[in-house]
């Protein structure tokens, strides 16, 4: 048994050492490079993200999630006391103040529309959502992120965009993430395209 763990330790260190520098899951990040796109899948939300790096300073991206769908809906449903609710979603954009590469802290603004029609955070359907993107990479194949963004709800984790993870560079272009992030999200895989 011990031989077993220790043979499957090695491989996966062996994997992550040799994996490239880490890039992003479902929220947006703050390490933009021209060119690399992401579809993102989240899970405990549920939710989807899809982010398009149009220069080395501006990506553009959205964001959708059902993590309000089990929302109790006061014995509407007489079989379960559940509603479906619409997804929860952003439209946002991000620009790269620093650019702090594969050794360095990168920070971006990010802003966009956020929509919720449950309105769990805020008084209407349609908002803004304001603030900012740090990216820390503290291996070549592990990356902290902190994204704090304020939605119209004015609350730090309300907006879809903000959220806390850890990526982990599984593949030149996959990552799979822990994260606590607006959607609802606890483990997030982005796919490079």
């Amino acid at each position: 048994m011990n031989k077993i763990f220790t043979r499957t330790l090695a491989a996966v260190s062996a994997v992550l050492i040799c994996a490239g520098t880490a890039t992003a899951t479902t929220m947006p990040k703050a390490d933009i490079q021209q060119g690399r796109n992401y579809f993102g899948i989240g899970l405990g939300g549920p939710s989807l993200s899809l982010d398009f790096g149009l220069t080395n300073k501006f990506s553009l991206g959205a964001s959708a999630s059902l993590n309000y769908l089990w929302r109790y809906a006061g014995g509407r449903n007489a079989v379960t006391g559940y509603q479906w609710y619409v997804p929860r979603f952003d439209i946002r954009g991000l620009y790269q103040f620093i650019e702090g590469g594969s050794n360095g802290l990168s920070v971006a603004g990010i802003f966009g529309i956020v929509g919720d029609p449950s309105q769990a955070f805020g008084s209407g359907d349609w908002g803004p959502e304001l603030g900012i993107g740090l990216s820390y990479p503290f291996t070549p194949t592990i990356t902290g992120r902190a994204n704090l963004v304020a939605g119209y709800g004015g609350r730090f984790f309300a907006a879809p965009a903000s959220g806390l993870e850890l990526a982990f560079k599984l593949q030149p272009n996959m990552e799979l993430a822990i994260a606590a992030n607006g959607n609802g999200d606890l483990l997030g895989l982005r796919i490079g395209f």
